[in-house]
């Protein structure tokens, strides 16, 4: 009985050693996913090679342009209100 015993008990290690030898597929595949979502949002990807300067919209209208886009349609700025509700209390830093 010990003998069987001490059979499998050592068929058991062996087994589990060279089980932790095996090769895993996950340092293969390691990053593939990211690279590939990377990939698919690049949308000109030798943009890098060309070094000429931005040529189109001055930085006057640029800043007029975004000066009417934060007010909006409106034509009026808007300022961020922040309704909160902690237990009880309602509309901290509301004004």
């Amino acid at each position: 009985m010990l003998s069987k015993l001490s059979i499998v008990t050592a068929l058991s290690i062996t087994l589990l050693f060279f089980a932790g030898c095996t090769q895993s597929t996950l340092n293969t595949n390691w990053g593939d996913s990211f690279e590939a979502s990377k990939a698919g949002q690049i949308a000109n990807p030798g943009a890098s090679d060309n070094l000429d300067p931005v040529v189109g919209l001055d930085g006057q209208m640029a800043e007029r342009t975004m000066e009417s886009y934060r007010q909006g349609p409106d034509g009026q700025k808007k300022s961020a209100t922040y309704n909160l509700r902690l237990g009880g209390i309602e509309g901290i830093g509301a004004k």
